[in-house]
């Protein structure tokens, strides 16, 4: 890329980030809300002018007029939502369990993750797994204590129908305010994950008063889940608190922080560039853990074979590249967001599994922790960067992937002559 278009990029990078600092953030999902923002925002460099002219068009005041008009209606869905979990719960916790060092847990992903660490981290093996079981999401670990977060839900509905209003407003005033380019269905999305993360909160709040926690883990870095942890660690004066990587780190400043008085990263790089936004977080890189989490063992095969990850947050995008590459690419490893549909006439091959996947040998996929994954466990990657929103997240939004020695491709027929080369 052109060194005027890197420095445009540059620019729109640290007035993004001022930006988001010199806002008033006031829910708990402010840093997601971000999150989706970004994938909207254009490469405009007049925030506050942009988001003036833009806000009254994409989230108005009628979305706010809706939420008050049908106030009665969503009071009583909320308290509905309370009740068929409150008399689906588990068994009531026992008051003679002591739990002082917690690592909260949800999501396979997590699971995965966590499985990995407990090979070269024994301490934690000590931990209480505190499970979020309000979902279907089931839990495979047997080497550490258990307790479900349903057994600590009381039957406080009122109070729980407050805490989901007053949320949604906030979500709506953060909307309004500072976020113009988040569309209304990113929104909607949002605010109907609002009830499952107050019922979390009201459970993790009864386990605080039960228990004198001294030490919350967790992967939730940045998530709503993540703005969760921060306030029931503030309120409980909580004295110890480690977050773990999920995936990679963005160069963001998220107004609700990260999760972690102390904040494990992925690179060098990663941690040089969060100590400078959150300079209060103690960042460790540890490359031990990291290939832990991160690294695989494979066993490549002889003749390496080309898959293409998809992404799943812009699948026209894929469809064009996989589109383009058809007669040069092995297989197609789909996002578990993705629909299969989607790629099905352009006939190639999908492949299921993720570890068989990359032992194939070549990657090809856009930034994300997959380029990752696959360059230290020793594959050939290709990162395509065709167009500037690629560029920025490679070069910018990631600073892991930036350090990172991967092929980098601006044009997809130059891929795509490279792969029939090696045929």
């Amino acid at each position: 890329m052109k060194t005027n278009a890197c420095e445009l990029l540059g620019a729109y990078h640290f007035n993004l980030n001022s930006y988001i600092k010199a806002k008033n953030w006031k829910s708990l999902s402010s840093n997601e809300l971000i999150e989706k923002s970004l994938r909207s925002l254009p490469f405009n460099f007049n925030f506050n002018k942009t988001c003036e002219a833009k806000s009254k068009k994409i989230i108005n005041k009628l979305t706010v007029s809706l939420y008050y008009l049908t106030l009665p209606l969503l009071a009583f869905l909320i308290f509905a939502y309370f009740l068929f979990f409150f008399y689906k719960r588990g068994k009531l916790a026992s008051t003679k369990e002591t739990l002082t060092d917690i690592f909260f847990l949800r999501g396979e992903l997590s699971q995965k993750r966590l499985k990995n660490i407990l090979n070269i981290k024994n301490n934690l093996k000590e931990c209480t797994l505190v499970v979020d079981d309000f979902t279907s999401f089931k839990l495979k670990i047997s080497d550490c204590k258990v307790t479900y977060l349903s057994s600590y839900l009381r039957f406080e509905p009122l109070k729980f129908v407050g805490l989901v209003l007053i949320e949604i407003k906030l979500i709506l005033e953060d909307s309004i305010n500072n976020l113009p380019f988040l569309t209304q269905q990113n929104l909607a999305f949002s605010i109907a994950r609002v009830p499952h993360l107050f019922l979390l909160y009201m459970a993790m709040d009864n386990l605080c008063k039960r228990h004198c926690i001294e030490h919350i883990r967790s992967f939730e870095m940045i998530s709503r889940f993540s703005s969760l942890l921060n306030k029931i660690v503030s309120k409980y004066r909580i004295p110890n608190s480690t977050g773990y990587p999920h995936g990679l780190e963005y160069d963001i400043y998220y107004p609700n922080s990260c999760f972690g008085r102390v904040i494990y990263c992925t690179s060098e790089t990663a941690l040089i560039a969060l100590s400078d936004r959150y300079p209060d977080i103690d960042f460790i890189f540890d490359q031990e853990l990291i290939n832990s989490l991160f690294c695989f063992d494979l066993m490549f095969q002889k003749q390496r074979k080309s898959v293409y990850y998809t992404d799943a947050r812009n699948p026209l995008s894929d469809y064009d590249n996989i589109k383009i590459l058809s007669n040069s690419i092995d297989f197609i490893k789909l996002h578990p967001s993705d629909d299969k549909s989607l790629y099905v006439d352009i006939g190639i091959n999908f492949i299921d599994d993720f570890i068989d996947a990359l032992s194939l040998g070549i990657v090809i996929m856009r930034a994300s922790t997959v380029i990752f994954e696959a360059q230290i466990s020793g594959c050939t990657v290709y990162c395509l960067a065709t167009s500037a929103k690629e560029v920025y997240l490679l070069r910018y939004l990631y600073p892991t992937l930036s350090s990172l020695s991967v092929i980098t491709i601006t044009n997809i027929n130059d891929l795509n002559n490279i792969l029939m080369r090696k045929e």
